[in-house]
């Protein structure tokens, strides 16, 4: 509520807004996660790697949730990792039943997934989306961190997947666990063996998304926030190994670190930001009026109006 007011009151920037949205997500995700794992771990134990240190579950946040710049209805998209494979010890007094730490992360991500999809409630918390997609496997929710980043090290990954880790942040686990993450993600778009035949494949990827949206569609339709996504992340690929300086997991900021390192005009870069910032404003006033058609214009006088008035 006080995010949305101060929002409406012109309080804050954009960017302020969708960083105060994201990290309202951000906390709550982790409560939700320290809950269900104490849950988890009473039954059958805490995980430990070979050596007998803790092992952690790791949410790598990406798409908006991971660039901190969400809307209000905003899905949040995630990736779960866990830090080691090993076996869980069970706790004193505790049940004899023991995982694999495969079994447990897996076990604990479908029910962290579970609980804040969960309409029953009071509604909702969220829309989460943690499925690996393309992982060849049925049924896993969550794998090692580097067995994750292995498919990127050995350019298994699909080039939408690496676009993705453009905007991915490690939001839960310790610190240190969250540092490591960021760092080797970090290290994997320098690596990045940029190639011209990517041009045209992120070009047909937008243009198939493009095909499935009205013209009218502020998010996919030509000229909409994906075509400015796109760019921020197609640069990001082409020019990290130059200047990592350039990695950044928000759009606008991602856009304004390409500019500083001149690579790309500083006319072109205003453009961009300022209609991004432009569609996504008309964008969350829309979510606040709660119209059906989150990207698109209503086409009532009355709600235009009210939309002109926010």
């Amino acid at each position: 509520l006080m995010i949305g007011v101060r929002d409406m009151l012109g309080k804050e920037s954009l960017e302020a807004t969708h960083r105060a949205i994201g990290d309202t997500a951000e906390a709550c995700l982790r409560r939700v996660i320290d809950r269900k794992h104490d849950e988890l771990a009473e039954r059958f134990g805490d995980p430990v790697d070979e050596q007998g240190e803790v092992a952690e579950l790791v949410t790598l946040a990406v798409g908006k949730f991971g660039g901190r710049e969400p809307n209000y209805h905003s899905d949040l998209d995630a990736v779960f990792l866990y830090s080691a494979e090993g076996q869980t010890q069970r706790r004193v007094g505790g049940h004899r039943a023991t995982l694999s730490n495969e079994q447990f992360f897996n076990q604990l991500t479908q029910q962290i997934v579970t609980s804040i999809n969960d309409p029953s409630h009071g509604g909702r918390l969220y829309e989460l989306d943690s499925r690996l997609r393309d992982s060849g496997e049925d049924g896993v929710w969550a794998i090692t961190v580097d067995g994750f980043l292995d498919r990127f090290r050995q350019d298994v990954a699909p080039l939408w997947q690496r676009m993705a880790l453009c905007k991915a942040r490690a939001v839960s686990g310790s610190r240190r666990l969250r540092t490591r993450v960021d760092v080797e993600v970090a290290q994997v778009l320098v690596e990045t063996s940029w190639r011209s035949g990517m041009v045209n494949e992120i070009r047909s990827l937008r243009e198939r998304m493009e095909k499935t949206a009205r013209a009218e569609n502020l998010k996919r339709g030509a000229g909409g926030t994906m075509d400015v996504e796109f760019a921020a992340q197609a640069l990001t690929l082409r020019f990290a190994s130059q200047d990592p300086r350039v990695i950044h997991t928000g759009t606008t900021t991602s856009l304004q670190a390409l500019r500083d390192a001149d690579f790309i005009p500083e006319q072109d870069a205003a453009t961009l930001i300022t209609g991004y910032r432009t569609l996504r404003r008309i964008e969350a006033n829309l979510r606040l009026m709660n119209t059906a058609a989150r990207h698109e214009l209503p086409e009532d006088p009355d709600s235009m109006s009210n939309l002109a008035f926010l």
